[in-house]
């Protein structure tokens, strides 16, 4: 379980986290391969393994975090910049139709 905690944890730090389920698990297969070892050491070995598993669980769900903050960020700043220019917008009182019947005619 510790070295499954520790694949697991690698992967969620390579994908940025992006795969929260893994990370989750990884975490808490960390979790509990740390407690077995603790408990049965002579038949559960591996608590640098879980431990490891735990870390890097741990950094992968900061990197996610993180990563969807700055994808927030970075959305929300191009949408303000570029939606302006790339939505039309409309008066309350003309319609989508009424507006576009006027754009054919030349109005």
């Amino acid at each position: 379980m510790g070295a499954a905690s520790l694949t697991i944890g690698l992967v969620s730090i390579l994908t940025l986290g992006l795969f929260l389920v893994g990370a989750v698990l990884g975490l808490i297969l960390g979790l509990v391969a740390l407690r077995r070892t603790q408990r049965d050491p002579a038949q559960y070995g591996g608590a640098g393994y879980a431990i490891s598993g735990i870390t890097t669980s741990a950094v992968g769900l900061v990197l996610m975090c993180v990563s969807l903050l700055l994808a927030k960020v970075f959305i929300v700043s191009w949408t303000n910049v570029a939606g302006v220019a790339m939505f039309q917008r409309y008066d309350a009182g003309v319609g989508l139709c009424e507006g576009l019947s006027s754009f054919r005619d030349g109005r």
